[in-house]
């Protein structure tokens, strides 16, 4: 077993905790990284293994092992002395922030005492597992799953083969960790849930509804049972796979309770996030503001059938009930909300670069460590943020930011000339002058890396005056990561894929113009503020163009009509939905109103703009 020092890591982290002790409150949770390595078991970690849960990541070809976690910095420290005595002396303390994570429902199905052998064979048949420390103990569970109702489905079938004490929770999905072959000791573990059968339970029958995408080879199986197989308990097998969505139907088989003409959707955890940043959540409606977004939602409502109200433009129990079995039912509606998860899952991970950039707000040692491995402007100037963080000014900061813009300019055929003397040498004592230097090579960099979010949440005023001195993110020259994530607030995951749907070849979309649209975006988001008079008609008009346009192309043909309830649909309920942001965060109804509209455009218009 060969292993990989991390000496660097440990100089890097003291530094930090040496100036950032007032932090270890319960905000944070810690883990003590034990190692890197090309091979390991968890039998090579026997001697401290009584001493905390052993977990893995896998990293460039390396397993990073990690114990824990624990509650406080004191916790983690006492535990670290025993490791490093034990023959690791260059382990160290990491931490988490909490709030990086979200409640996530979860089975547990069990609990295990620290350092004990774990039989998986038992708990694998439950589907994927995660594992977590709580004091002396290991709990694990299975999921997170997509909602609480989900994982109350699945605890029903978990209890009928054997798991009688399973119970559903919560847990912050920060402190989860996946169970692999290495937590195992080698047992294979399953990346799906699949459908169970008790013992004794009559047979079924497994379909396959087939879901048309451009990418068949990553379509996710939609499962409805019909009667037919052996009546032995255990996993069903695929059968066959009926060619539309015509096949997706209600089980045959007569069910114990009353249930929706909708497919069940089949249990499945979470994605792992592809962005570190947050992503905001999904307000509340409120009920007694009237809007024009709920007006015209209402509207199809009540062409559809399931409002009964009046026209009043207030959401309240009428309409929200309304929208919710229109939404649960309608036959187009359901084919698109399937293909968002199906989107969802084949849009492309974000560059090896990126992914280590956006994850240092939440270690920066760790951060600087893993860009020691790549040589592009970028990752110099991030590895020297992070040195910078952690130390202060010193000597290598100021070598790996010079080196880095020097690379970055020298060979840049730039159309203006350069905004600074790229050739000088720079010493850096303060954020203002090394943030505004990082967009300079964020502007000349050919690499495709956003700036990420928490930048300007740790930097708000030196990053705005780098980044935004004309106070709008569109230079065009540089990409900001999609901050707050509301593309995945569900409305807008829809009308997303909707919009694909009707472009006819969304790939080929001008990569400028998403990025330009996304950096927008983020600065509505991170930085709302009301419009002055001349903007907020601007986008009022540009709001009634869309409309305008998108019926008369609906009206010249009648294939096109099938697009038009949908879309509606999760038009007006996302734009309620960004209206009650913006008044979240202390806007006015009018204000909140034209600034929806102005992240709908930034969303709409790569998509639409050649229908009006």
């Amino acid at each position: 077993m060969k292993h990989y020092a991390n000496i660097l890591f440990a100089v890097f982290l003291a530094a930090g905790l040496s100036t950032s002790k007032a932090n270890t409150t319960v905000d944070y949770t810690f883990t003590i990284h034990i190692g890197a390595f090309v091979n390991a078991k968890l039998t090579d970690f026997e001697n401290i293994r009584p001493y905390g849960y052993l977990y893995t990541q896998k990293f460039n070809n390396l397993l990073q092992i990690y114990m824990g976690d624990y509650s406080s910095e004191a916790a983690a420290s006492k535990i670290l002395t025993e490791v490093k005595k034990n023959g690791y002396p260059d382990a160290f303390i990491t931490r988490r922030k909490l709030d990086d994570g979200e409640p996530g429902s979860v089975i547990q199905l069990g609990i295990e005492k620290i350092g004990s052998n774990i039989d998986w064979s038992y708990y694998i048949q439950a589907g994927p597992l995660q594992a977590y420390q709580d004091g002396k103990d290991v709990k694990i569970v299975t999921g997170p799953f997509e909602n609480l109702e989900i994982a109350q489905q699945r605890l029903i079938a978990l209890r009928q083969i054997g798991f009688e004490e399973a119970f559903v929770k919560n847990v912050n999905t920060v402190l989860l960790h996946e169970v692999t072959e290495f937590e195992t000791g080698g047992i294979a573990t399953p990346t799906t849930y699949e459908t169970i059968i008790a013992p004794g339970e009559p047979a079924e029958e497994l379909v396959i509804a087939e879901i048309p995408s451009k990418n068949k080879s990553t379509v996710p199986d939609l499962m409805t049972r019909k009667k037919g197989l052996s009546k032995k308990g255990g996993i069903l097998k695929e059968e066959a796979r009926p060619k539309t969505y015509e096949a997706v139907i209600v089980p045959k088989s007569k069910p114990a309770t009353p249930v929706e003409t909708a497919p069940a959707p089949v249990a499945k955890t979470k994605a792992k996030k592809k962005i570190a940043s947050k992503t905001l959540a999904s307000p509340t409606i409120r009920p007694k503001v009237k809007r024009t977004s709920v007006l015209r939602l209402q509207e199809v409502l009540k062409q559809e059938g399931t409002y009964k109200g009046s026209l009043d433009g207030y959401y309240g129990a009428g309409t929200k009930k309304g929208f919710e079995n229109f939404y649960a039912k309608d036959r187009e509606i359901r084919k698109y909300r399937l293909l968002s998860e199906i989107y969802s899952e084949e849009e492309s991970e974000t560059n090896e670069v990126q992914e280590i950039i956006d994850e240092m707000e939440n270690d920066m040692a760790i951060g600087v460590s893993k860009l020691k491995n790549h040589k592009s402007p970028l990752s110099k100037a991030y590895q020297a943020y992070g040195i910078f963080k952690l130390s202060g000014k010193n000597k290598e900061t100021d070598r790996l930011m010079n080196q880095a813009i020097k690379e970055s300019f020298s060979n840049n055929k730039m159309k203006n000339k350069a905004p600074f003397d790229y050739k000088a040498t720079y010493s850096y004592s303060s954020y203002k002058q090394f943030i505004k230097h990082l967009r300079y090579i964020h502007s000349a960099s050919e690499d495709d890396i956003a700036v990420p979010c928490w930048l300007f949440e740790n930097h708000k005023q030196d990053a705005i005056a780098a980044f935004d001195p004309a106070n709008e993110l569109t230079s065009g020259d540089y990409k900001i990561q999609d901050c707050g994530n509301i593309l995945n607030w569900e409305s807008l995951r829809l009308l997303k894929t909707i919009m694909m749907e009707m472009t006819p070849e969304p790939d080929k979309l001008s990569k400028k113009e998403l990025a330009v649209a996304q950096s927008k975006r983020a600065g509505l988001i991170l930085f709302p503020q009301a419009q002055s008079v001349e903007d907020y008609k601007k986008i009022d008009a540009w709001n009634t163009k869309l409309w305008e346009g998108l019926d008369q192309w609906a009206t010249a043909d009648p294939l096109h009509q099938r697009f038009m309830k949908p879309l509606k649909i999760a038009y007006f309920q996302s734009w309620a939905l960004l209206e009650d942001h913006f008044m979240n965060q202390g806007l006015s109804p009018k204000e909140a109103r034209g600034l929806s509209l102005c992240v709908l455009e930034t969303i709409v218009d790569p998509y639409l703009s050649r229908y009006y």
